[in-house]
């Protein structure tokens, strides 16, 4: 086990503790402070790591699990978080020549990278939950990120829960008008309705959103059409959040929109 100390945009392998530094595997603290892995240890600077993952095998699946501790030095009693991101066969898209990131197999299947959210000052420790057999890697980067869109985009990725950020998650929209929130929450502007994407960057929704004031479904007052592949999301001047409702076009259900004040 060694403590890296991690700096803005240093890439590099992590050292899992396996064969060429291939991951370990660990599902509770005890079992990931026992590896013999690389310690992440974020300055007060750093709140996301960009992490991408190698398989040298097409067509496996596996689960990573990133736990952080609380100081420089993990341990069982200071662990403060643990997240788990599956990754199935399909997310590994694309060939690498593994050799030339110092990789030990010749060709590695590569998932897109995706942030972690990390909390400065604390260190980080990466391993497998579950994986199919193969030999699994790990390169990452360190940065800062903006906390409130940080957060934003985690949640519209399905990374993180939802939290108390400027902004939100609307869940279960169908055929019946839904308030987006029902806390009261002012905007200086408006605000801006994205349609989320999963941890894979598939799209959550399969039919387009109308958002609007209070009868929807009679067709009152002006409307916003949210289609479910909108990148750029759409403004709408409001000066409170509260005040919109949203219904799912064709009489689909479970479809979800996030949104940002400005």
């Amino acid at each position: 086990m060694g403590i890296v100390r991690l700096s803005n945009n240093r890439e590099a392998i992590y050292d899992g503790g396996g064969t060429s530094n291939a991951l370990g595997t660990a599902t509770t603290s005890a079992q990931m402070v026992a590896l013999t892995a690389d310690v992440l240890f974020a300055s007060a600077d750093l709140n996301v790591l960009d992490l991408q993952v190698w398989c040298d095998d097409d067509g496996k699946a596996a689960t990573l699990v990133v736990m952080q501790f609380d100081g420089p030095v993990p341990a069982v009693a200071n662990m403060i978080r643990s997240d788990e991101y599956p990754i199935s066969h399909g997310d590994l898209r694309t060939t690498q020549n593994a050799t030339a990131l110092g990789l030990s197999s010749a060709t590695a299947y590569v998932k897109p990278g995706f942030p972690v959210p990390i909390l400065p000052g604390a260190s980080v420790m990466i391993a497998l939950a579950a994986a199919d057999s193969a030999n699994w890697y790990l390169r990452y980067k360190a940065g800062r990120a903006d906390p409130a869109v940080l957060a934003m985009v985690s949640k519209l990725r399905g990374l993180v829960p939802a939290g108390a950020v400027a902004g939100g998650l609307t869940t279960a929209i169908g055929a019946t008008q839904v308030r987006l929130t029902a806390t009261p929450t002012p905007c200086l502007r408006g605000v801006l309705i994205i349609p989320p994407r999963d941890s894979n960057d598939a799209l959550v929704n399969s039919a387009t959103v109308i958002v609007g004031a209070t009868g929807l479904a009679a067709g009152d007052g002006p409307v916003y059409q949210i289609a479910p592949d909108n990148q750029e999301g759409v403004f709408v001047p409001v000066a409170d959040v509260s005040a919109l409702y949203a219904i799912a076009l064709g009489g689909a259900t479970a479809q979800q929109l996030g949104w940002i004040i400005q």
